[in-house]
C-alpha cells in the first residue's frame, strides 16, 4: 500500500517504521533535525520487539501524491489545524485517513478538509519517544484500534487490520470506536498529568502510594463523567490499566515529554477534556481540575 505518514515522531515513527519494514511504499512528514537525520541515515527503533532501520523518502511536504491508500495523522492536536491543507491535497477518491492522535475529538478537526467517509477513527496504545534525531526508543505496546465512526463493520476495515497486522502492528477492530476512544482516554486521564507534574514515568508514580491513589481517582472522576454522557465504561478497566502499566514496559507519558522538551502540551484535549464536560454536566472533577490548572500554568510559562 501507499501510505503517507503526517508526523514521523514517537507514534507516527514507530508505527510508519512497521509499515516501511514490511515492504509498504511509506512516505514520511517531518521537520527540523529529525527529517535531517531520517534523510541522512534512515529511521532507526530501538524496540522491546527487535531493532530495525528503515530508509523511507521523507520531506517537510511532498507535492499530491497519487495514489494514496492510506493517510496516518499523528501531530499533535495542536498541530493539526497547520496540515489541513496538505491533508486535503493527498486525499483522493480511494484514500483513507486515519488519526491517531489523542483525545476523543480528533477526526472532528479533520473534517474541516476531508470528508467525513474518507476518516476511519483511530487510536495508538503505544510507549515511545524521540530518543535523538532520527532515532525512536519503543518501550510499551505498540497497537492500534481502529473501526468506522458510525460503528458499521466494513470491509475496509478489516483490510486495514490485516495490513497492520501483517506488518507486525497488532490492530483491532472496534464495535464502537467513540467508546473505544473514551476507554483510551481513561489512560491518557490517568497518567499524562500527573507524570509531567511529578516528573516521574508511570512506574514510578504508581511505585509510590499516594501517586497512585491520585492516579484512581483521576480515572474514577473520568469514568463518570462518561457515565452521564452515555458511556459505559466499566470501573475494572481502571484497574486493569494500573496493573498492566504497572508489569509492562517502562512509559514516559507524552505530557511529560513535552515539558521536559519545552513543548506545549495536549493536557486540554486530556484532563481538560473531563474538566470541561463536568462543567457542562454539573459534575465536579477537582482531581482532573487540579491536574489540568498545573499543567496548563506550565503551557503558558512556555508560550512566554
Amino acid at each position: 500500500m501507499k501510505i503517507l505518514v503526517i508526523g514521523a515522531g514517537s507514534v507516527g515513527g514507530y508505527f510508519g517504521g512497521r509499515l516501511a519494514l514490511a515492504g509498504h511504499e511509506v512516505y514520511f512528514v517531518a521537520r527540523g533535525q529529525h527529517l535531517r537525520a531520517i534523510v541522512e541515515n534512515g529511521l532507526t527503533v530501538r524496540s522491546i520487539q527487535g531493532d530495525f532501520t528503515v530508509i523511507p523518502q521523507a520531506r517537510e511536504g511532498f507535492e499530491p501524491l497519487h495514489g494514496l491508500g492510506l493517510i496516518l495523522v499523528c501531530v499533535k492536536c495542536g498541530d493539526t489545524a497547520g496540515i489541513l491543507q496538505m491533508l486535503k491535497s493527498h486525499t483522493g477518491e480511494n484514500t483513507v485517513v486515519i488519526s491517531l492522535q489523542n483525545g476523543v475529538d480528533a477526526e472532528r478537526a479533520l473534517m474541516e478538509s476531508v470528508p467525513r467517509e474518507r476518516i476511519v477513527g483511530g487510536i495508538a496504545f503505544i510507549g515511545s519517544a524521540v530518543e535523538s534525531p532520527g532515532t525512536i526508543v519503543h518501550t510499551a505496546a505498540g497497537k492500534i484500534t481502529i473501526g468506522e465512526l458510525d460503528n458499521r463493520r466494513s470491509h475496509r476495515v478489516e483490510e486495514l487490520k490485516n495490513m497492520f497486522e501483517g506488518a507486525k502492528i497488532p490492530c483491532a477492530a472496534a464495535p464502537d470506536i467513540v467508546k473505544a476512544k473514551w476507554e483510551k482516554l481513561l489512560w491518557n486521564v490517568g497518567f499524562n498529568g500527573i507524570c509531567a507534574i511529578t516528573g516521574l514515568s508511570a512506574h514510578r508514580v504508581l511505585a509510590h502510594p499516594p501517586t497512585r491513589g491520585i492516579v484512581r481517582r483521576l480515572m474514577g472522576e473520568h469514568i463518570d463523567v462518561a457515565c452521564l454522557l452515555g458511556i459505559e465504561i466499566n470501573p475494572a478497566l481502571a484497574e486493569k490499566y494500573i496493573e498492566n502499566t504497572a508489569k509492562g514496559g517502562d512509559v514516559v507519558p507524552s505530557t511529560l515529554q513535552d515539558v521536559r522538551n519545552g513543548r506545549h502540551t495536549e493536557i486540554d484535549v486530556m484532563n481538560g477534556k473531563i474538566v470541561e464536560e463536568g462543567k457542562m454536566l454539573g459534575v465536579s472533577t477537582p482531581y482532573n481540575e487540579t491536574v489540568w490548572a498545573a499543567v496548563s500554568a506550565i503551557d503558558a510559562a512556555t508560550r512566554k
